[in-house]
């Protein structure tokens, strides 16, 4: 594909670093390359020198913190699901637990959960807990 510019490139911007790179030596055309890219970086410094932390369950002082949930459909189906919807966010001013409100679920389906907070360059997500939401009550 003579047409691809497939040089490198990188960008330095405000918030981060850009970088666009082609998968210019694979074999197929139909984008199921099936070999990840490896991108090596040289003579970096770390923008962050104590990056935040999320724990499912506990947060780190002084942070924005939130969780991101999902219907579980077993491990298979978890592993591919980019279905995640978030809570709004709250600000930590403490290290301790937190929790937050959600609506609209369904009854009686297993849900998985993580917690994940946020920082201007960064966003950490803690590991996955399942819960199953109870059945709701029937009005007569």
């Amino acid at each position: 594909m003579p047409e691809v510019e497939a040089t490198p490139r990188f960008q330095e911007l405000a918030d981060g670093l850009k970088i666009s790179v082609v998968r210019g030596q694979r074999l197929y055309h139909n984008h199921q390359w099936p070999h990840p890219v490896v991108v090596k970086l040289e003579n970096v410094e770390p923008a962050i020198t104590r990056p935040p932390y999320a724990e499912t369950g506990a947060a780190s002082a002084a942070a924005d913190v939130g969780f991101e949930y999902q219907e579980y459909g077993g491990f298979a189906a978890a592993m591919h699901n980019t279905g995640w919807k978030a809570t709004g966010t709250r600000r930590m001013t403490a290290k301790g637990a937190f929790e937050m409100r959600v609506t609209g679920l369904k009854p009686e389906v297993e849900y998985q959960c993580r917690a994940f907070v946020k920082h201007p360059w960064i966003i950490m997500r803690g590991d996955h807990k399942l819960f199953t939401t109870g059945r709701t009550r029937e009005v007569e």
